[in-house]
């Protein structure tokens, strides 16, 4: 089991999302709502502390509507995922796996929405860390317009031929629905604490 930082007032959500903004407008809109709904739910959220693309949209808007923002960033991505001020307080870390183990220390939640292969990366690592016990924390994947279709494909795939029973997908929530989340979530980490 991962042991959990202190300082868990507001409790995080750890975030997964792109450094890019996409080719449709509607992927930045929905980092917005996203940014809004768990800040007005009392979520803060630790997420990998860049400024550009889906995930510095996510940190603008949770700060704008009061959220904590905490953001956990190598140094040596310091000039390609941040331009400009940040809204977060900024965890400065020597490596990618120590960005994350970070993130993982401090969240009380995860949630996934689209992005590349950095957001796959974490949100698979994330997934397995579940199923073979290193953290237990609620995991949603916020599937909007259908972007991880693909992704559930995959996942029946693995498990048709065997490489993955449902059991091991029991604890992750794939919702189209940013409302459910939320309300999920809030459930979720109440019982979790």
């Amino acid at each position: 089991m991962i042991a959990k930082l202190k300082d868990e007032s507001p409790p995080l959500i750890c975030c997964f999302c792109g450094a890019r903004t996409g080719n449709d407008p509607i992927w930045m809109k929905q980092a917005e709502v996203a940014g809004r709904k768990l800040s007005e739910a009392g979520f803060g959220i630790v997420y990998g502390g860049g400024t550009v693309g889906m995930m510095g949209r996510l940190a603008d808007e949770v700060a704008v509507s009061g959220g904590r923002v905490v953001g956990v960033l190598p140094e040596f991505l310091k000039h390609q995922e941040a331009e400009g001020e940040a809204r977060a307080s900024t965890i400065f870390t020597q490596s990618m796996h120590e960005r994350k183990n970070t993130m993982y220390q401090l969240a009380s939640g995860f949630l996934a929405m689209p992005g590349g292969i950095g957001t796959f990366d974490e949100l698979c690592e994330t997934i397995a860390w579940l199923k073979i016990g290193i953290h237990d924390a609620p995991l949603y994947i916020w599937n909007i317009h259908h972007f991880f279709d693909p992704f559930i494909q995959l996942i029946d795939n693995l498990k048709h031929h065997g490489f993955l029973n449902d059991d091991d997908m029991t604890k992750v929530k794939i919702v189209d629905d940013i409302d459910t989340i939320v309300s999920s979530l809030k459930e979720a980490i109440s019982i979790h604490k």
